[in-house]
């Protein structure tokens, strides 16, 4: 969407650029209704769906924001060698933007990590429970269990430690991915 020009381009990015000014909280009930009606309440369908829609406003905005940075000389290079639009993407552009998307799926993956209200409402079963709403099992009504909530806190945090690691290689060196 960042190169191709269509009619209704600027009207296009406004709309995805609109999710980013509506309260995520305020559709809760809403939604509730509607995970009801269609049946997906008490589902990971119920946290996946809105969490994307949530979140596809803030990554088509970096993601454009970053593909209008790139020279079309590169693009215009990969005509000049025969390649065809596909051909463009996958080959040019998809390696080049690694930064950008590796940017998108950490803050994704942040802002998901560490929801509680919209899991605490659509999710009631046991087994489907998130880490914010198992760690709030261990808060009693009279007491806390602190030697069980750090313990539980500590395992929680291997995902992280091992994403952390890995995000390098994910992420890539900038200048290896932008020839400079």
């Amino acid at each position: 969407m960042a190169r191709f020009k269509f009619r209704f381009r600027k009207s296009t990015f406004a709309i995805f650029l609109l999710g980013m000014l509506v309260p995520i909280h305020a559709t809760l009930i809403p939604i509730f209704l509607i995970m009801k009606n269609i049946g997906l309440l008490d589902t990971y369908w119920s946290l996946i769906l809105p969490y994307t829609a949530f979140h596809l406003s803030l990554t088509i905005f970096i993601l454009e924001g970053f593909m209008q940075g790139l020279p079309k000389d590169l693009e215009e290079s990969g005509v000049m060698d025969g390649a065809g639009v596909y051909r463009i993407f996958w080959s040019i552009i998809l390696p080049i933007a690694r930064p950008a998307m590796a940017t998108v799926v950490i803050l994704n993956f942040i802002y998901n990590w560490n929801e509680y209200l919209f899991a605490l409402v659509l999710i009631s079963s046991e087994a489907l429970k998130t880490l914010p709403l198992g760690l709030a099992n261990f808060v009693g009504v009279e007491t806390a269990s602190m030697t069980l909530q750090m313990s539980a806190l500590a395992i929680a945090l291997v995902p992280i430690i091992v994403f952390l690691f890995a995000a390098p290689e994910a992420v890539g060196d900038r200048h290896d991915s932008r020839g400079g």
